[in-house]
């Protein structure tokens, strides 16, 4: 089967590739995921060896995504509270 121009699948899935991204990402991130989706789905369209089901292409692309948006985000730094220096005479872990 020929892929259909690039244009007819975003008229016919961007709904489905919205809603999938904001469910995995949440609604902060999803709008990014999907468009980051779109972008990845039109850099390597058509995909090798064509497309029997293009809807199912597009949301693992989408899925992709989102889970690369997870890992990045579990990788930024969470900032804390500075900690007060220990007090001198002992080590805290001896209960002194």
């Amino acid at each position: 089967m020929s892929a259909p121009p690039f244009a007819l699948l975003v008229e016919e899935h961007w709904r489905d590739v919205a809603r999938l991204a904001r469910a995995l990402a949440g609604p902060v991130d999803g709008d990014d995921v999907a468009q980051q989706a779109w972008a990845q789905a039109l850099a390597a369209y058509p995909p090798p060896g064509g497309l029997r089901d293009p809807r199912a292409w597009l949301l693992v692309v989408t899925s992709r995504c989102a889970t690369d948006v997870h890992r990045a985000r579990a990788r930024r730094p969470v900032p804390v509270e500075e900690v007060p220096e220990a007090t001198a005479g002992g080590d805290p872990a001896d209960g002194e």
